[in-house]
């Protein structure tokens, strides 16, 4: 959920059917969804639609980052840009600068914070559901197809030992997510340019870091 600073508004957004992402306007109280307002990403299906929405907002622009759909196991993530918190908002590609594994350095963003005091330093928090599960490129290939195929079978194929070896990997009923931890890496905004007419978010990984 976020608030408008400009209207005081409240909106929430949500994977909708695993179909596309939704905003809703808030009532006043904020207790209950009164609208939709807005759908990013339409007409998606498993592993591209998007989920687990995190937002913030930078220069005048609002940002939202947001992951595939596999599970406990972690997949490429996406951000997307808009000039409205009611409005759709535009991809502008996956973050992860330079990430080998294809899964978002073997995470699932949750937050993005701002440091104050600091211009245009912003943090990602990020999930590791489970920990001792490593995805390269590889596996996550691999969960693109065996998912993909359910839903367009012309064209994403997987062949049946692939498939169980996504079924041994993705337990999500016996997933013992109490051992999950976070991994916190620094978020950068570029301007606009040929290349990127939108802007674009980076984050890159550091075996260390500080403020």
């Amino acid at each position: 959920m976020v608030t408008d600073r400009e209207t005081g508004k409240g909106y929430i957004y949500f994977d909708a059917d695993h179909a596309s992402m939704l905003c809703m306007e808030l009532t006043e109280d904020y207790l209950h969804a009164a609208c939709e307002v807005a759908k990013s990403y339409p007409d998606l299906h498993p592993p591209f639609t998007r989920e687990a929405p995190a937002l913030f907002e930078a220069n005048g622009k609002k940002y939202m980052l947001t992951s595939g759909m596999t599970g406990y196991v972690p997949n490429k993530s996406d951000a997307a840009v808009s000039d409205r918190w009611d409005a759709a908002f535009e991809s502008i590609g996956n973050p992860h600068v330079d990430d080998g594994t294809n899964a978002s350095f073997n995470s699932q963003i949750s937050k993005i914070f701002k440091v104050e005091g600091r211009d245009g330093l912003y943090i990602a928090m990020a999930d590791r559901w489970l920990p001792a599960t490593h995805v390269d490129a590889r596996t996550a290939d691999i969960f693109t197809r065996s998912i993909a195929m359910n839903y367009d079978p012309e064209h994403y194929k997987a062949t049946q030992e692939e498939r169980q070896e996504m079924l041994k990997l993705n337990v999500l009923e016996t997933a013992d997510t109490s051992v999950a931890d976070y991994i916190w890496l620094p978020l950068l905004l570029e301007a606009p340019s040929i290349e990127h007419p939108k802007g674009c978010v980076q984050i890159l990984w550091w075996d260390k870091w500080r403020v």
